[in-house]
């Protein structure tokens, strides 16, 4: 009885695959017919595999057959993915030279909506890259517009939110019709397309801070009557608004380490001043492939611009300056700091000379007397009625 089972079985097995055969087969030549038919009907299409040989055909050979064949628009929409694309790659020369190239900056008030959304997402992107490659002062000029505007909007990123269509921002006072809200949903980025607008903050307070602290001891040193150089109004707003605080607490946000860091390099405190910067959750967020060579890069900014306010601030108490301790005090090299103290008194920032023998800088005491600053400060004003007067009679 087992063994005719087993025969059983095996037939049923053998017919079941007899049948798949048969199936696939039938499938096969249903496949050849639709080809033959699709052939007879569109027979200027041929059927075959598809292949494309990407490796011939990069990114710029694409961009330059829309820059020659395409419409203005796409000529644009094209030019802003390669910038984006360059400043993605940390290729931050190759995308400023295509902005500037392309002076999409001068006509970004009169694109569409869509464009100008590429165009601030380009911007940011220039800008980051900039920071990354630790070039302060381009990171902040690409990244100021859009970050004070957010600052002046309100606050809370909700500006920028905006302005890279990766949110919806509701203003009080401000009613939205239902279209023009389905509008905004549909230019919505997807998320993982999203910028970081915390380390977008974090870049630009951060490039602010390294450029504003040395101006802002640099117009100290120079007097009260002289004409005051101002870089960022957004962070000499928020840099008044912390020293006020007479016991700030510790620091909760970007804000506040930026405030905190800004504070210990008046003082030229380098190590405190990093130790602020270095302990932002942006930095958690970008990861580590990015954020340690970035650090490493604002370690040397903060020690450089550490040295130089310290020599702005405290320049007056001193007639002389040993290099050497100035080398041991900022953890940089001798060379270095020469070089930098050099800089200083060749774009007259310092009035000082070299000592070569003893190694030392010696310090000129040209600070103004009192009587000089106030005849100074009356010369200002008095040109400064004499602008407003010449203004009223134009108008």
């Amino acid at each position: 009885a087992k063994s005719v089972k087993m025969k059983a079985a095996a037939e049923e097995a053998a017919a079941e695959k007899a049948e798949r055969a048969a199936a696939a087969a039938a499938a096969a030549i249903d496949e050849t017919d639709e080809a033959q038919q699709l052939e007879a009907v569109v027979p200027h299409i041929p059927v075959e595999k598809f292949a494309l040989p990407l490796q011939e055909r990069s990114l710029q050979d694409l961009a330059v057959q829309v820059y020659r064949y395409g419409e203005e628009r796409a000529k644009n929409s094209t030019m802003l993915c390669q910038i984006y694309h360059h400043a993605l790659e940390d290729r931050f020369f190759e995308a400023r030279d295509l902005l500037l190239m392309s002076h999409l900056q001068e006509t970004a008030s009169s694109l569409d909506v869509a464009l100008q959304i590429m165009f601030n997402r380009a911007m940011a992107q220039v800008g980051l890259c900039a920071f990354r490659a630790g070039m302060v002062w381009e990171a902040h000029s690409a990244l100021q517009e859009m970050c004070s505007s957010s600052y002046s909007a309100g606050g809370a990123n909700a500006r920028m939110k905006e302005l890279l269509a990766q949110g919806i921002a509701i203003y009080r006072g401000m009613d939205k019709t239902p279209e023009q809200e389905k509008s905004e949903r549909l230019r919505q980025v997807p998320y993982h397309m999203h910028i970081s607008l915390e380390f977008l903050e974090t870049a630009h307070l951060v490039s602010a801070m390294l450029l504003e602290i040395p101006n802002i001891a640099l117009n100290q040193l120079r007097g009260v009557g002289m004409k005051r150089r101002m870089i960022s109004k957004t962070f000499q707003y928020f840099l008044r608004n912390s020293l006020k605080q007479r016991h700030p607490g510790p620091p909760e946000n970007v804000r506040d380490h930026v405030m905190a860091a800004s504070r210990a390099l008046m003082k030229g405190d380098w190590k405190q001043c990093y130790e602020f910067v270095a302990h932002m959750r942006a930095w958690r967020i970008v990861g580590g492939a990015t954020a340690t060579p970035t650090l490493e890069r604002l370690l040397a900014l903060i020690k450089k611009e550490a040295l130089r306010t310290f020599v702005l601030t405290y320049s007056t108490y001193y007639d002389s300056l040993s290099m050497s301790h100035l080398s041991e005090l900022f953890d940089l090299p001798e060379a270095k700091v020469h070089s930098i103290l050099s800089k200083m008194i060749t774009n007259e920032e310092l009035h000082a000379s070299w000592d070569q023998p003893t190694g030392c800088i010696i310090v000129r005491r040209t600070e103004p007397t009192r009587m000089q600053s106030l005849a100074l400060q009356l010369t200002q004003k008095c040109s400064q009625l004499a602008d407003h007067n010449e203004r009223l009679l134009e108008a």
